[in-house]
C-alpha cells in the first residue's frame, strides 16, 4: 500500500508566501496617507507579524530543501559525512554550515545572494526563534526587508538546485510571486 507523502518544502514556502503577501498588503494599507496613527500602529503590528510567520515558515522549508540535498545529492557526499560526525558527537551541523559546505562542495560561486541570505537567516530569524525576551520590538520585520531575505534565500535554492543562469532563477522567483499575489520587485525605500 502506498504511503501518502507531501512535500513539506513546498507546503512551508508557499504558506510562507501567503504570509507575505499578508504582510504585504498591510504594509500598503498602513502608508496611505492621512491614515489615523491608531490603525497606522495596528496595521503595522500586523505586518510585522505576518512577517515574522512567513520567516518562519520559509526558514522550515529551506531547512527541509537542504537536508535532502545534502543527504540524496552525490556531489554533497563530505557534507553528508560532515553531518554524520556532528551527529554522532554534539548535534547537527548548523544551518550556515549546511549551506556554506553545500555550495563549496558543489563548487558554486556565491554572487552574494547566499551571503546575504545567512545574513537574513541571522538578523531576522534566529532571535524569533531564540528570543531573550518574551517580547521584543518588531520595528525591522517590515515587508521590504523581509522581502527581500526570502528572495535571497529562494535565489540560493535556485543555485544549489542547479539553476545557474540568472534568467532562470528570476522565472522562478516571478512565478513564485505571481501565485502569493506578490510584487516582482519591491523598493527598500518605503518604511
Amino acid at each position: 500500500m502506498p504511503t501518502e507523502q507531501v512535500d513539506v518544502a513546498e507546503l512551508l514556502i508557499r504558506r510562507a508566501g501567503m504570509r507575505l503577501g499578508d504582510a504585504y498588503s498591510h504594509f500598503w494599507e498602513a502608508s496611505v496617507p492621512g491614515i489615523p496613527d491608531r490603525k497606522a500602529v495596528i496595521l503595522r503590528t500586523r505586518e510585522a507579524e505576518s512577517c515574522i510567520e512567513a520567516i518562519l515558515l520559509f526558514q522550515s522549508g529551506m531547512e527541509a530543501i537542504i537536508n535532502e540535498e545534502i543527504s540524496t545529492n552525490s556531489k554533497l557526499v563530505s557534507v553528508r559525512r560532515e553531518r554524520e560526525y556532528h551527529q554522532k558527537r554534539v548535534r547537527d551541523l548548523s544551518f550556515k554550515n549546511k549551506w556554506e559546505n553545500s555550495f563549496k562542495a558543489l563548487e558554486l560561486e556565491d554572487d552574494g545572494t547566499l551571503r546575504k541570505y545567512l545574513e537574513f537567516y541571522r538578523d531576522y530569524r534566529v532571535p524569533i526563534t531564540h528570543p531573550r525576551n518574551r517580547y521584543f520590538d518588531v520595528s525591522p520585520y517590515r515587508f521590504p526587508q523581509v522581502y527581500a531575505g526570502i528572495k535571497s534565500g529562494w535565489l540560493a535554492f535556485m543555485m544549489l538546485a542547479g539553476n545557474w543562469e540568472q534568467s532562470a532563477r528570476a522565472g522562478a522567483w516571478e512565478s513564485f510571486c505571481n501565485a502569493c499575489n506578490l510584487p516582482i520587485e519591491v523598493s527598500h525605500n518605503k518604511s
